[in-house]
């Protein structure tokens, strides 16, 4: 009797193991459990809250042996497109680094910074803009805060900060770069954006 009651357990504990198997492998068809990362990605190093004054962000990025250079580019809104405000470009002959980027307002000045093993180089980007926001107005900005896949020669959008009088705006999130038609659509005084871009040219 003790051998028969036993064996019901056994079959029991085996019939519980075989479903919770089952289970974890319908979770990992539909959600595998470890994402690979793509060949060439950056992340940020530690996503910083937006509710501070000043605005600042490092990041980890991993390329393969061509890249040559590191863009990055400032933007303004105009009439629904985005129009060049300036920027610069970064000789960077890395496989793995960090970029740091950070600002308080993006069309007075923006700090920038290629890292690698073995240096570090920096950029302040002074632009010379009496950009301060009215007293009536507020300021918004957004960062990447996100694993994101590189391609060369394709602009990254890693932050958009607007000047506007509406005290909740929409389309504040990074991805909306693509859809300048969107954020213009809201009426904001100024929309300013950065872009990063991974590239083959070298510096000239």
């Amino acid at each position: 009797m003790k051998r028969k009651s036993w064996i019901i357990i056994l079959c029991i504990e085996l019939a519980i193991v075989l479903a919770a198997g089952i289970i974890l492998w319908q979770i990992n068809q539909e959600k595998p459990f470890f994402q690979q990362k793509p060949a060439m990605y950056m992340e940020p190093v530690e996503a910083q809250p937006l509710h501070q004054a000043s605005f600042s962000q490092t990041y980890d990025f991993r390329m393969d042996d061509s890249l040559k250079s590191v863009v990055m580019e400032i933007w303004e809104l105009k009439d629904g497109q985005w129009a060049d405000f300036g920027g610069g470009r970064i000789g960077a002959s890395l496989q793995e680094g960090q970029f740091a980027l950070s600002f308080d307002l993006l069309p007075k000045a923006v700090t920038y910074s290629v890292s690698g093993a073995s240096y570090t180089y920096t950029v302040n980007k002074d632009f010379a803009v009496d950009a301060a926001p009215a007293a009536d107005n507020r300021l918004y900005t957004t960062m990447l805060t996100q694993l994101q896949e590189i391609s060369y020669e394709t602009p990254i959008p890693m932050a958009i900060q607007m000047i506007t009088t509406k005290q909740d705006p929409q389309f504040i999130g990074v991805d909306f770069f693509h859809q300048p038609e969107k954020l213009a659509s809201e009426g904001h005084d100024h929309v300013y954006a950065v872009t990063l871009t991974f590239s083959q040219t070298s510096m000239e």
